[in-house]
């Protein structure tokens, strides 16, 4: 069974991007994510749903000419 949330580090391979990138977006709210538990002990993770939804939202279509 494929876990439907992952970790930080595992959703930006997932999207092909940088640790850092995927952080700053996190903070910055451009991509949904979940919190999990409270302050400095909360954990970041990503939901493979969201993350999907949010690819096919940032997609930029093919020139059609």
């Amino acid at each position: 069974m494929t876990a439907r949330l992952l970790n930080v580090r595992n959703a930006a391979v997932y999207l092909g991007v940088p640790v850092g990138t995927l952080r700053r977006w996190a903070h910055n709210r451009q991509i949904p994510f979940v919190k999990s538990g409270e302050g400095r002990s909360s954990t970041v993770l990503f939901d493979r749903v969201d993350l999907d939804a949010w690819i096919e939202a940032h997609k930029v279509p093919a020139d059609a000419s």
